[in-house]
């Protein structure tokens, strides 16, 4: 099983959670993406404003966020392990902030092998880390939940 996301627009006001799973064959990726860059995080958890990922666009794939992300779902053996802690806030990629369309399309064409440099905020402070992506399916998972929602 493979959790596939639901693109939600969110307003404010109202909590919404969107998780589904969905059988894909082995080695396959959601929605039949293409391998892709991936570094071990499995999902993004918005809170409050409007976030989506894997939007495809004429340029391809993108990731929309209106508010910094947490991270959650960091594999034990993936390429982020020891480097990236669940609940970190993502804030930028590569140094442009997350909440722009170039730092949402940055993270959603990340590719294998390649040296991503990671600007998270963690117990209220602000770091950079350094994670290489191994060859997998990227994100498979969003939250989003309204300002206020638990």
């Amino acid at each position: 099983m493979y959790r596939v996301l639901c693109v939600v627009w969110v307003l404010i006001g109202w909590p919404v959670v969107i998780e589904a799973q969905e059988s894909q064959p082995p080695g396959a990726c959601p929605e039949g993406r293409a391998s892709a860059g991936d570094l071990g995080i499995s999902g993004l958890h918005c809170v409050g404003g409007t976030c989506a990922i894997y939007v495809r666009d004429s340029q391809g794939y993108r990731h929309q966020f209106s508010t910094e992300p947490r991270l959650f779902g960091v594999e034990a053996d993936g390429p982020s392990a020891s480097i990236v802690s669940e609940d970190d806030v993502l804030v930028a990629v590569d140094g442009t902030l997350i909440t722009t369309p170039a730092g949402g399309r940055q993270l959603a064409r990340i590719e294998p092998g390649q040296k991503v440099e990671l600007w998270l905020r963690r117990d209220g402070r602000d770091i950079q880390v350094s994670v290489t992506a191994a060859a997998g399916c990227g994100f498979t998972s969003l939250r989003v939940r309204a300002a206020g929602g638990t």
